[in-house]
């Protein structure tokens, strides 16, 4: 939750859910959210940043892999709830959003955000503009082919780039390379391992590095951006990842690309996302200040 000058006031996470319990779990914490809030609080709008597919016009989840969500109408399941406004976007859009109001991003004309976490994913900010392309699925770089024989990602392609750096397949790779280990660190702790000097798990942020470089070799030489700002569990915080991306980047792109550029963590790291989709809702309501057509939920 978002206060007029966009700083958070409250966060509550979302409980998992069965697809068809999803939005009922969506529903209750944001009514949580109000009633914590009290007297004199007034809800002036709902922005939601959902990490998938989304058609800005319908408010549509088109599709949504990580929740097992295709065609939601969303914006209007919410608005049978809440009479205010409703923004929907994709997350890494949302969080491009959110830096190029209060983060890195600010008076930046091009820049990308990209978020590694348990979904890999790029917001696009283009001649100081969010670009969200014609169907509304611009960004979707963890779906980048990296390897045409590799596992078969959720999206029904094979190889994708989420699909070989997703917080299972790294799991996976360090069981590989510790037969009879028994623990499954998490992507915060193989981070932190690998910061801490772990030999296996700095041999894993390099293999995840080399494969996110290689993926930004390619959008930089498209869109020639001033930065690539970092965010998520698996990039924050994250000197090995950093550092290999920077190397394979400064290796092989043209050198008027990778002088150009710079890599960097986002200024607002995790909250990005939050900011974002607030900002959207907040913006919103600013273009569209008649407060008689605003009534409390």
């Amino acid at each position: 939750m978002l206060n007029l000058e966009a700083e958070i006031l409250r966060v509550r996470p979302l409980p998992e859910a069965s697809k068809d319990e999803w939005v009922h779990s969506l529903i209750q914490v944001i009514n949580d959210l109000i009633l914590e809030s009290g007297e004199g609080f007034r809800l002036l709008g709902i922005g939601i940043a959902v990490p998938g597919i989304i058609s800005l016009d319908k408010g549509e989840v088109i599709t949504a892999t990580n929740f097992n969500i295709n065609h939601l109408s969303l914006k209007e399941e919410l608005q049978k709830h809440f009479h205010v406004p409703i923004l929907l976007e994709n997350d890494a859009n949302a969080a491009a959003y959110g830096e190029f109001l209060y983060g890195c991003g600010q008076q930046v004309s091009n820049f990308v955000y990209l978020h590694v976490g348990k979904a890999v994913g790029a917001g696009l900010f283009l001649s100081g503009s969010l670009f969200t392309g014609g169907a509304g699925g611009a960004g979707e770089f963890g779906h980048i082919t990296m390897d045409e024989d590799g596992p078969l990602c959720r999206c029904g392609n094979k190889g994708c780039l989420e699909k070989l750096i997703s917080e299972a397949s790294l799991v996976e790779k360090w069981r590989q390379w510790a037969p009879g280990e028994a623990v499954n660190p998490s992507l915060v702790e193989l981070v932190e391992l690998s910061n801490r000097g772990d030999e296996r798990a700095e041999r894993l942020m390099a293999y995840a590095g080399s494969l996110l470089g290689r993926g930004l070799v390619t959008l930089i030489h498209l869109i020639n951006p001033s930065f690539i700002l970092l965010g998520g569990e698996l990039a924050l915080n994250n000197t090995r990842l950093l550092q290999e991306i920077k190397d394979y980047v400064g290796t092989h792109c043209m050198p008027m690309f990778s002088k150009h550029v710079e890599i960097k963590e986002g200024l607002t790291r995790l909250n990005a996302g939050i900011i974002g989709a607030g900002s959207l809702a907040l913006h919103y309501f600013f273009e569209h200040l008649h407060m008689e057509n605003y009534t409390e939920s």
